[in-house]
């Protein structure tokens, strides 16, 4: 593999990066997962909850839901929120990366050079949201099904600590079950 090449999937890697922040699997999230199952330990160690009901009386209390299904989304949700400023410049990465034979004449004008400037930016350290965001109001009205794709990027993070709330849940289903014999079930 060239070094041109090495470094411009380095300048994507960066520029996806800076755009829509960590993997979805980042340390904030794996470190909330954490922290609600702590809290949900302790609830279940302090006798806030009784477990003498069976597993799903225990998950489906309206504490360890709570703690399962929250606090872990809404640190994500808040993350993105913080980062809105970016979205404009999401929207005409997505729309430039995903366009494909679809896109308008205009818009591929107004998108494909900032989408290089961008890149170009991104593998200097300079500010590679600029040109994107300059370029997504000037290139118009998105087609209809880029914004579903706009915001599955965005809000991954969220899903991911829901299913990581839900994956806890049912830990605690098959840990109750494994403890009690299968009888919990």
């Amino acid at each position: 593999m060239s070094h041109a090449v090495q470094d411009s999937r380095a300048a994507a890697a960066v520029l996806h990066r800076r755009l829509f922040g960590p993997r979805p699997v980042g340390l904030d999230l794996i470190a909330s997962l954490a922290a609600v199952a702590v809290a949900i330990g302790l609830v279940l160690a302090l006798g806030v909850v009784k477990t003498g009901g069976g597993a799903f009386a225990v998950v489906l209390s309206p504490l360890v839901l709570l703690l399962a299904l929250v606090p872990a989304p809404v640190l994500q949700f808040v993350l993105i929120v913080k980062r809105r400023d970016d979205w404009p410049a999401q929207d005409a990465y997505v729309w430039a990366e995903f366009g494909g034979d679809g896109m308008s004449p205009s818009a591929e004008v107004k998108l494909r050079p900032a989408m290089e400037a961008a890149l170009l930016a991104a593998g200097s350290g300079g500010d590679c949201l600029a040109p994107l965001a300059a370029a997504r109001r000037e290139a118009g009205k998105m087609p209809a099904g880029h914004g579903r794709r706009i915001l599955a990027a965005r809000y991954r993070g969220v899903i991911v600590a829901f299913l990581g709330g839900v994956w806890i849940l049912v830990a605690i289903v098959i840990g109750m079950a494994v403890a009690g014999g299968v009888v919990w079930l």
